[in-house]
């Protein structure tokens, strides 16, 4: 029997048959809303899958021939099907081939595409065959390279859909849970409610993440546990990025746990037309701020005499990690991910369902970028309290 890299690269079974393929790989690589646009063959439009994940939306190219290729036939596949794409309109291409790509290729692969701004995924045959030779991936690998599961994946395969089953249980209960803890905000009244769509509608802030999975606003009180180390009092630029790392998975990989290297301009949550804007610092002085940022923090906390003192000082690196805004993307998530942790760390207990999203968060937000921190902190101090 083949090997799955073998039944890969020796691929025998038809373009369609490696869409097929492919989506379900996307599908178990998280993707979502996975579409393929002509499997049965025809016009595509310049695209084999359309999909997305987290708020990036994405056309996946599909290249599966028979035989080995030189890279600069992979090269010129790549290069047409990303001017291909282009008309789609959308944030990324994902480029899935059965053949063996260095890290230097794949290196310059995604250099071409980032430098048309659209963030790339390579899949060659080694990252395919990892997803494939998984106990998530066994069931694709027998359905569409007819290689069997031996006893022990087997038992891996089941187990692996028992441990998924009881995961989605988990998951659903605890939205559930997070619904019904929110009905009476809901119910505060439809003018607030109406206020809140329009300010977030006019926010183009990507630090402010909408409610996912992910994100520690979907969670619900949770309490430390005793004896462990409280890693917050020791944070620095490094944990920041691990928490970008652990909390971001969703985003493109240029963009994960990496510091920003672009300037952004973010508009501000505000209806007022007046100063519309904010320009977060320069690429070369996010380093030096971050640090900074964690230094005020660690030498606050340590020097705190109540809870009010560390509360503030708690207030203070929220505010100043989302100031700093030291990624692309996913400002927002770390921020509170982190915000979480330093309540558990110092509180024993934290419920960040309880932290208003709405329009208090965003005046509140503003207000600290004046050096007013007194609505912000209130507005934290309710995940604590109760």
């Amino acid at each position: 029997m083949p090997s799955t890299e073998t039944a890969l690269r020796e691929w025998r079974y038809g373009p369609t048959q490696a869409e097929r393929l492919v989506v379900g790989i996307l599908r178990l690589e998280k993707y979502n809303n996975v579409h393929p646009q002509a499997p049965l063959g025809g016009p595509d439009n310049g695209a084999d899958i359309l999909c997305d994940r987290g708020r990036y939306f994405w056309v996946c190219a599909v290249y599966f021939p028979t035989t080995e290729k030189e890279f600069s036939a992979i090269e010129r596949k790549f290069l047409h099907d990303l001017e291909s794409a282009q008309v789609h309109g959308r944030n990324g291409f994902i480029f899935m081939t059965n053949q063996r790509l260095t890290r230097q290729q794949r290196n310059d692969l995604r250099d071409q595409a980032n430098a048309l701004r659209q963030e790339c995924e390579i899949y060659d045959v080694e990252r395919i065959r990892g997803a494939l030779d998984s106990p998530e991936g066994y069931g694709l690998r027998v359905g569409y390279l007819h290689i069997a599961m031996n006893a022990d994946e087997q038992v891996a395969f089941f187990a692996n859909r028992e441990n998924q089953l009881a995961d989605l249980m988990t998951e659903q209960t605890q939205h559930l849970k997070v619904v019904l803890s929110h009905i009476d905000q809901i119910r505060q009244g439809q003018a607030d409610a109406a206020q809140t769509m329009r300010v977030m509608a006019g926010a183009q802030d990507l630090s402010i993440d909408p409610v996912r999975s992910m994100d520690p606003l979907a969670v619900g009180e949770i309490l430390s546990e005793p004896g462990v180390v409280k890693i917050s009092l020791q944070l620095d630029p490094a944990m920041v990025l691990l928490f970008h790392r652990l909390v971001c998975f969703d985003l493109p990989s240029r963009i994960v746990g990496h510091l920003r290297t672009e300037e952004v301009v973010i508009r501000k949550a505000s209806a007022a037309p007046a100063d519309p804007t904010i320009s977060p610092p320069k690429p070369a002085d996010i380093r030096r701020l971050l640090t900074e940022v964690c230094t005020e923090w660690r030498t606050g906390i340590a020097a705190a005499k109540n809870p009010i003192e560390q509360m503030d000082a708690i207030v203070r690196l929220f505010h100043g990690i989302l100031s700093v805004h030291p990624f692309l993307d996913g400002n927002g998530r770390v921020a509170r991910s982190i915000l979480m942790q330093q309540c558990l760390d110092t509180f024993g207990h934290v419920d960040m369902s309880r932290l208003d999203r709405g329009v208090p968060y965003y005046t509140s937000l503003q207000a600290a970028d004046g050096g007013e921190f007194a609505p912000l902190k209130a507005l934290i101090l309710k995940a604590v309290s109760g």
